[in-house]
């Protein structure tokens, strides 16, 4: 599959708040079997659970996502801009609502009831 890009919004340059409208409408259903598409370095971590920071702010940062895993809704937060991703039907069901995004370089940080997530960075 070529690399295609996940948004077409402008790269944000530092931390301060930005309108999620756009990329809310870009959040994906399902990503899965594109979370590495073209991806020569990942980290990440399957079946993550646990709230507060998840991705650590880095310029260097080429893109990122989260998948929620879990039967709640989760809460991802970029500064002072959240996104609630829609639960899977079941545990790691892998129909959980996602966010993908190649714009974003500060800290990334999650909040929800019992949340079950999967996250990479690249």
């Amino acid at each position: 599959m070529a690399d295609k890009p996940f948004s077409t919004l402008a790269p944000q340059a530092d931390d301060s708040p930005f309108d999620l409208a756009g990329r809310r409408a870009r959040a994906l259903a399902n990503v899965n079997g594109r979370l590495a598409a073209g991806a020569t370095s990942r980290s990440g971590a399957s079946g993550a659970s646990g709230t507060g920071q998840v991705i650590a702010t880095n310029p260097a940062r080429k893109r990122w996502g989260i998948q929620n895993a879990g039967t709640n809704v989760l809460t991802v937060t970029l500064g002072a801009a959240a996104i609630d991703l829609r639960s899977a039907t079941g545990t790691d069901a892998g129909n959980g609502a996602a966010v993908v995004d190649e714009d974003w370089k500060g800290a990334v940080s999650v909040s929800g009831t019992s949340p079950r997530y999967h996250w990479w960075e690249e």
